[in-house]
């Protein structure tokens, strides 16, 4: 399971919001989307427990961590936001 902030993005007029995604490295499942003006880690602890509850404990969650390390999750944000 792999998630990524997302960064922030800007709605038609302007405004600024965040999304979390979160996806399954093996199946390449999208699991979550979650879009909100601010995101925090009570967010993303509230969407992995929902997660785990629906899906099972991942024996992997890998951390977010750069663009290079990170390409599928990039690429799948950048299709997303397009």
């Amino acid at each position: 399971m792999k998630g990524s902030g997302g960064g922030y993005d800007r709605t038609h007029d302007g405004r600024a919001f965040r999304s979390l995604t979160v996806l399954d490295e093996y199946t390449r499942e999208c699991l979550a989307i979650k879009a909100a003006r601010r995101l925090n880690g009570n967010d993303v602890l509230d969407t992995l427990t929902e997660l785990f509850l629906r899906k099972g404990i991942p024996c992997h969650i890998r951390e977010p961590g750069s663009p290079w390390e990170n390409g599928y999750i990039e690429s799948f944000n950048g299709k997303l936001r397009d």
